[in-house]
């Protein structure tokens, strides 16, 4: 069974096609593009929200492109942005940019479990990462001559619980409130 994914860009702008993983997550038969901040409402707790933006080791922004300050979030703000769209009891949130499990997952975690997201945990990847359509995810690191496939439970990803501490990534279960709204501003 696949496991439901909600593909996200917080951003006002969009993120730049060229630069982000939409068209991948638009492919795939189990996940639903949200264009829309209100439609965060909708989505099923024991689903997996996917947040696309850049990010770079050690530094607490997630930005749609790095040029434009306005577009730009620190994990509290992103936080806060989607805090009071998201259902209080949805459980895993997953950042798509480089390097975002070093300090932007961390922060977005804790203070979501601020907001009362008490058992939240948001995963980012401790490195470079590439996505596209039609492939996983590319990950470039320092122990490896070329980059290598992302798959599940490689280690690429580090979960951080509502305290922005290392947990381990959430076990998906079906929702008992389980629920398929239609999605007005989505594709």
């Amino acid at each position: 069974m696949s496991r439901k994914q909600y593909y996200f860009d917080p951003f006002d702008t969009p993120i730049p096609s060229t630069d982000s993983a939409l068209d991948k997550y638009a492919e795939k038969a189990n996940c639903t593009v949200i264009k829309n901040i209100e439609d965060l409402k909708y989505i099923e707790n024991s689903s997996t929200l996917v947040i696309d933006g850049h990010s770079g080791k050690g530094i607490d922004i997630f930005a749609s492109a790095f040029q434009n300050p306005k577009q730009r979030f620190s994990g509290m703000q992103l936080a806060t942005r989607i805090q009071a769209k998201l259902p209080k009891g949805h459980f895993k949130i997953r950042l798509l940019a480089c390097s975002g499990g070093t300090a932007v997952a961390p922060a977005m975690a804790k203070w979501l479990g601020n907001f009362g997201f008490k058992n939240i945990a948001v995963g980012g990847y401790m490195h470079t990462v590439w996505h596209g359509s039609g492939h996983r995810s590319l990950i470039d690191d320092d122990k490896h001559d070329l980059p290598w496939e992302n798959t599940t439970n490689s280690g690429a990803i580090v979960w951080f619980d509502c305290k922005g501490k290392k947990t381990v990534k959430p076990e998906v279960k079906s929702d008992p409130e389980t629920y398929n709204p239609a999605f007005p501003s989505s594709y």
